[in-house]
């Protein structure tokens, strides 16, 4: 193109005065739209999926998705006391040291079969009469949601396939190997975590959540979806849910009911989360058009009406998470609780006022509307989730103990002086404990730190975690470009950096504190990020980098080495 450009140019400057003028004017004026787009490419990168739709007026706001605690309470402080039922119930805990679960289901021979998030675990619970015991029997799955058990096969959801587990209560502590039964789902991992179900026609159903908070999703996105057992027979059952993480037929009619979560960012009190009908095949539930029946979305509703879609069933309240879903078959409740679903919610993140933390329960009834009523609820007190506290060391002393191979490495004090080597102090007690854990279950290598963690335990990584938490961060010489630097902070701004880091970049629960980090070490990870060969705990990061260029990459080390850190 420059040659020829030059070609043009010479020709103009041989005889066509009048048009060598408009040509250089032309010029000029595609050169200022190319440099403001560029500059508007570099305000305008895509922010973290929690934050799209975010008014420009709420882009301070301290709401955000609450971490993943790395462990599970101790039985003694979980506060069961607290949960309150109906008269005639009571709360007791069944089984604990079950880290991150998320999904149950029962297998034929009485094992509770239980999946995991972030913590990329399966589990099993066998009863033992007077007590439980838990065992581990896949590991370092990606974000393995959904399971469900049939014929003697556990079926378990990862983001982007659905494996099985045959014969395996028959080798709980020898699992059978994974064999794939569909492997070409997306791999998006906002929303990309699956619920699993089979449903009374005997097909696999799963939900393919949309990979935004608000934006026009793929044909692919955005739907309920089912196979059959080995995989054949892929077909899309219900169209426009953003995402389900729970659903479940009615026993009587076999017809689908459905939890939807909204979208964020549209008010304290709207969108309302969603209870979903779906009597047949192809309905189309409104997003990203129009939310909980009857609010039109202000940029893709535009054109569109919410009665175009199927409405809600019940509008169970703003933000609530609804995140399963479990038709009531059992004899052991009073009998006008048959056939009543319950609904358990996570909770909300996108609110003020927390809501949600709860169990509900719904009563279905002939011409006329549901009743919606709570069941369980006390894990949400005042503004605090009791489930969720923030984790504390057994014994600080032993996390000091323990840390002594650390200082080789790590400095005595928790910061590093050898290049390539991160420092630990002052590092949130939720990021360096789920680290420890990566490196454990494999998800993350290093040749030092790989063999180190593989022999921790639990309790070991909540020392060491709150251990260095206490410490406090230094900087440490180093050669930072001043030019690098300045393009650096632009470059974090850009791309929302301190919408997780913290304006500081001194990090917070989950995510880790940046400011002063060795130089080598942030080019090695930005680099591995950008490959995609970096451990992820959600995905956040490898989606933040992917449009950073090398030069990116660089201005963002060096800025982020030379910043001081804060105590």
């Amino acid at each position: 193109r420059i040659v020829r450009a030059a070609k043009r140019v010479r020709s103009i400057l041989e005889g066509r005065l009048t048009m060598r003028r408009i040509t250089l004017t032309s010029l000029a004026l595609a050169l200022g739209v190319v440099l403001a787009l560029a500059s508007l490419t570099l305000a305008q990168q895509a922010p973290p999926t929690w934050k799209q739709g975010q008014p420009r007026e709420l882009a301070d706001s301290p709401l955000a998705p609450i971490a993943q605690p790395p462990a599970p309470k101790a039985p003694g402080e979980i506060p069961i006391e607290k949960i309150k039922v109906p008269p005639g119930f009571k709360v007791s805990l069944w089984a604990h040291g079950i880290n991150n679960a998320r999904a149950m289901t029962w297998g034929d021979k009485g094992t509770l079969f239980v999946s995991s998030r972030v913590a990329g675990n399966v589990y099993a619970v066998v009863d033992k009469g007077a007590a439980r015991e838990v065992k581990t029997i896949a590991k370092g799955l990606n974000l393995p949601n959904g399971v469900a058990f049939k014929d003697g096969t556990l079926y378990i959801a990862e983001v982007s396939r659905i494996t099985k587990m045959e014969g395996i209560e028959d080798r709980l502590d020898n699992p059978p190997d994974m064999k794939v039964v569909y492997d070409v789902l997306p791999r998006d991992l906002p929303h990309g975590w699956k619920y699993l179900a089979f449903g009374p026609d005997g097909k696999l159903y799963f939900n393919i959540g949309a990979p935004c908070n608000i934006c026009m999703p793929p044909d692919t996105h955005a739907n309920i979806s089912r196979v059959n057992p080995d995989g054949t027979g892929f077909e899309y059952y219900a169209h426009g849910v953003r995402n389900s993480v729970g659903f479940d037929w009615h026993p009587v009619t076999k017809e689908l009911y459905f939890t939807t979560h909204g979208r964020d960012w549209l008010g304290e009190d709207v969108p309302s989360d969603r209870f979903d009908h779906a009597p047949r095949k192809g309905l189309h539930f409104g997003y990203p058009y129009c939310h909980q029946g009857d609010i039109p979305d202000p940029e893709y509703g535009k054109g569109r009406a919410c009665s175009e879609f199927a409405p809600p069933l019940i509008k169970t309240g703003p933000h609530v998470a609804g995140n399963g879903v479990h038709f009531y078959t059992g004899s052991m409740f009073p009998a006008e609780y048959k056939n009543r679903a319950f609904l358990a919610q996570r909770g909300s993140w996108n609110r003020t006022q927390k809501i949600g933390f709860r169990v509900m329960m719904v009563t279905l009834r002939t011409a006329d509307v549901p009743k919606y009523e709570a069941f369980a609820e006390g894990w949400l007190q005042g503004d605090q989730i009791t489930g969720i506290a923030p984790l504390q060391a057994a014994d600080l002393e032993a996390g000091r103990r323990k840390a002594a191979p650390c200082a080789a490495c790590h400095g005595p004090d928790g910061n590093a002086t050898l290049p390539g080597m991160p420092s630990l102090a002052g590092q949130p007690v939720f990021f360096t404990h789920w680290q420890l854990i990566k490196f454990r279950d494999g998800r993350r290598k290093d040749p030092g730190m790989s063999p180190f963690a593989a022999n921790l335990s639990d309790a070991d990584m909540a020392d060491l975690a709150a251990y260095y938490a206490t410490l406090p961060p230094r900087g440490r010489p180093q050669a930072v470009d001043a030019t690098k630097a300045a393009a650096g902070q632009r470059l974090a701004a850009a791309n929302y950096c301190t919408s997780c880091h913290r304006p500081d970049l001194s990090g917070q629960q989950q995510v880790p504190r940046l400011a002063g980090q060795d130089l080598e070490y942030l080019l090695r990870l930005l680099r591995a990020y950008k490959a995609q060969t970096a451990a992820d705990l959600d995905g956040t990061m490898t989606m933040a980098v992917q449009p950073l260029s090398e030069a990116d990459i660089e201005n963002l080390a060096h800025y982020i080495a030379g910043l001081a850190p804060t105590p």
